[in-house]
């Protein structure tokens, strides 16, 4: 479990530097475009890579949480325990296979940047710079969603499978 903690303490600093960056910069965006009457050229691009990053983390994060968008509203319907454990299996492993389809579309897209070296109008700074948060986003969501799904896998084998 240390490796998993430590995953998580370097998540949620990643998180809160570039939540702190992205305030900061917005604050600094608006003070100096409506106060001083002064444009800071450019700095969108900056922010849009910080707002890539902290969108991707903070998803990963929300997934390690269990706190991602979720249909909860179906088991309300459902009568039998089992069955609501039995659906709740399924909406899991569904997650699980999206997400790992959607980390190969976000792996393939940084193969892609990597190669193609795209760069940001004003910076030129590499697109693969921000494009790189969707694949490691998608990496640790799938990574939390085969973990969770193997628990929920034995939960309910040990609690409903007959021996």
């Amino acid at each position: 479990m240390d490796i998993w903690n430590s995953l998580i303490k370097i998540q949620k600093l990643m998180l809160f530097i570039v939540s702190i960056f992205v305030v900061l910069c917005i604050g600094l965006l608006v003070i100096f475009r409506y106060i001083f009457k002064i444009d800071l050229f450019g700095i969108e691009e900056i922010v849009t890579i910080f707002a890539f990053w902290m969108y991707f983390l903070g998803g990963s994060y929300a997934a390690y949480k269990r706190n991602h968008i979720s249909v909860d509203i179906v088991t309300s319907f459902i009568k039998k325990t089992r069955h609501v454990a039995l659906f709740k299996l399924v909406v899991s492993f569904i997650t699980t296979a999206l997400c790992l389809v959607l980390t190969y579309y976000g792996f393939n897209m940084l193969v892609w940047s990597l190669k193609h070296v795209a760069k940001t109008a004003v910076w030129q700074i590499p697109w693969y710079i921000p494009q790189s948060s969707i694949f490691f986003g998608y990496f640790l969501m799938s990574f939390y969603f085969i973990v969770y799904f193997v628990i929920d896998l034995k939960k309910y084998n040990s609690k409903y499978k007959k021996h």
